[in-house]
């Protein structure tokens, strides 16, 4: 009977083991999607955004660091979920010498810096949808790292931010390009000097519980050039686990009859 008992908590470990294993999602420069498997009845979702690139000229300065978004979104077995990790914004010293136009804004929403004015271009949004990739069907966004200009950080990622159905691409700047989002980061200079890039401002739907939204900050030399990445993990329905349940009853009337037959 003991090893009965042994067996059937250590498959039950087992299996709660494997589903609480998070999926990674890397950046590849397109959206990516997830096929609910059956018995799953929910996802949690860990989000964060790309940094902004650093700047260059008479100091280094770094790009701001995306944000972080985690939820629980309610799922169908089927139901596809589309992933866009954002890319990091290109550092000001890697951008062509040779053209004025704004370069470098991190995949999903980076706006572009530029050369010219040693500003870098600011990160992407790391964003989840359901179904399709549409803004109808947007569940969360962590917003990017603004772009560094020499006259300050890049700005740090947005926490919240304002409903904005048309908008997810960061400025372009001279002075950084501002970060993806929700409410894309605007570009450096802003109305308050010569500062860098704004973050991108982050965002999760009512369909979400436990919702938790963490801006990023100012970069340093441990946070250039990170891509944003995103976690999701899956969570059994009950009844999962019930038919664990049910295969050990079983187990155990078995063993009392052959026990009374001794």
């Amino acid at each position: 009977m003991r090893k009965l008992v042994c067996y059937f908590v250590a498959s039950v470990l087992i299996t709660a083991s494997v589903s609480a294993a998070p999926i990674t999602f890397y950046e590849t420069g397109a959206y990516q999607s997830f096929t609910v498997p059956n018995g799953v009845t929910s996802i949690l979702f860990d989000l964060i955004g790309a940094n902004g690139g650093d700047a260059s000229g008479g100091y280094h300065v770094y790009g701001g660091v995306g944000a972080e978004v985690t939820g629980t979104l309610a799922v169908t077995a089927g139901e596809i979920i589309w992933i866009g990790v954002g890319g990091a914004g290109t550092n000001s010293s890697q951008l062509n010498i040779n053209n004025s136009n704004y370069q470098g804004g991190g995949f999903n929403g980076g706006g572009g810096g530029t050369w010219l004015t040693g500003s870098g271009g600011g990160g992407g949004a790391t964003d989840i949808y359901t179904n399709s990739t549409g803004w109808s069907n947007l569940v969360a966004i962590a917003g990017g790292g603004g772009g560094a200009y020499t006259g300050g950080y890049g700005g740090q990622g947005g926490n919240g931010g304002h409903y904005n159905s048309t908008q997810l691409v960061g400025s372009d700047g001279q002075y950084g390009g501002g970060g993806g989002g929700y409410n894309g980061g605007l570009q450096g200079g802003g109305g308050s000097g010569y500062n860098s890039g704004q973050g991108g401002e982050s965002w999760v739907s009512s369909a979400v519980t436990l919702a938790t939204l963490n801006s990023g900050g100012s970069g340093s030399s441990l946070t250039s050039d990170i891509n944003g990445i995103a976690y999701i993990s899956v969570v059994p329905e009950p009844s999962t686990f019930a038919l664990f349940g049910i295969g050990f009853l079983a187990l155990m009337v078995a063993y009392r009859r052959k026990t009374k037959r001794i």
